[in-house]
């Protein structure tokens, strides 16, 4: 399908996050969004997110991916020269405020769901629900027809 977002909107995304200094091309990180994006639009079999939505979408998740390649700095020191730096990288989409902004935007909750399977390490949980009577309220087997 047809990537939605450019570099301008993903830099305005941006704000100062993004470097004005090295301008990086935000192609590929484009490119990564409109692929999920993309699964997003055939997983929402209900059409609840509109084109305009699905191009905000792929716009945060281009920012998202942008960010993960250049993460944003949440503390810097000058004296010990040391950094640390926004998100954790066992979070996926909720690392960045901009994966945690396209999973609140998708109203399908297909990236939502994406995102919990990722973090289970892509298994499902299974669950199963006794119908019967409990074991001691049967009738005992030599006691039946």
């Amino acid at each position: 399908m047809a990537v939605r977002t450019n570099a301008t909107n993903v830099k305005a995304v941006l704000l100062s996050l993004y470097d004005l200094v090295n301008t990086p091309d935000l192609t590929a990180f484009i490119s990564e969004a409109s692929l999920l994006v993309d699964w997003v639009d055939s997983c929402d079999t209900d059409n609840l997110n509109s084109t305009a939505l699905l191009t905000v979408i792929e716009t945060n998740l281009a920012a998202h991916f942008y960010l993960l390649a250049d993460r944003a700095a949440s503390d810097e020191k000058t004296l010990d020269a040391s950094v640390k730096y926004q998100g954790q990288t066992e979070m996926y989409l909720k690392s960045t405020p901009y994966g945690q902004k396209a999973i609140s935007l998708d109203v399908s909750g297909c990236l939502a769901s994406r995102d919990l399977a990722a973090v289970n390490g892509g298994k499902r949980t299974v669950k199963m629900t006794w119908l019967g009577k409990a074991p001691s309220a049967q009738t005992a087997y030599v006691d039946r027809d």
